[in-house]
């Protein structure tokens, strides 16, 4: 289970973001990156402040496979989680590399998984991580807000056909 949580810690915002960086000097393409990172900064950002103003005790040790310090509500991992892999699906549904259904099944898993890997080491009530993927998914979706474009400007499915069809041909985009 500690390997299964590191998929919602600062470790794997690090790891996509390097992995973002990689794919933007290969791809020359560093949309991916300027918003995968940013959206997962500003929810761990949003959870530790809550956590703070919240203030909620974490399950006692008794209960816990090991010792957790700091506040519980809600889960800095399920919100990384949703947030990171939510965000990073998003920019994948975006550059044409995968479907949405994929892409959604894919943060789904994740998210469930460490979300379910808190909950049994004993660092988070139910509440916590149920909390914590609601604020994770709140923020791709305000980054996918302030991303969409407007007035045809933007990054967003609409540019898969003017990017990625061959010259005279029109490619047809599917979720």
């Amino acid at each position: 289970m500690e390997i299964v949580t590191v998929a919602g810690s600062a470790v794997a915002i690090w790891l996509v973001g390097v992995g973002c960086a990689i794919w933007g000097y290969a791809q020359d393409e560093w949309r991916p990156i300027r918003f995968v990172v940013p959206t997962a900064l500003a929810a761990s950002l949003t959870t530790n402040l809550m956590k703070l103003v919240i203030a909620r005790p974490r399950p006692t040790d008794d209960i816990a496979l090991r010792h957790f310090s700091g506040y519980s509500f809600p889960s800095g991992h399920a919100t990384t989680a949703a947030a990171l892999w939510g965000s990073l699906a998003v920019a994948l549904v975006w550059s044409g590399h995968l479907r949405v259904r994929s892409a959604v099944g894919g943060w789904a898993a994740f998210a469930v998984l460490v979300s379910a890997s808190r909950i049994i080491l004993g660092a988070h009530w139910l509440t916590d991580v149920l909390a914590g993927t609601a604020v994770g998914t709140g923020c791709v979706a305000l980054a996918v807000l302030i991303a969409a474009p407007r007035d045809g400007a933007g990054w967003s499915p609409k540019d898969l056909t003017k990017r990625a069809a061959p010259e005279g041909e029109r490619r047809v985009v599917r979720p």
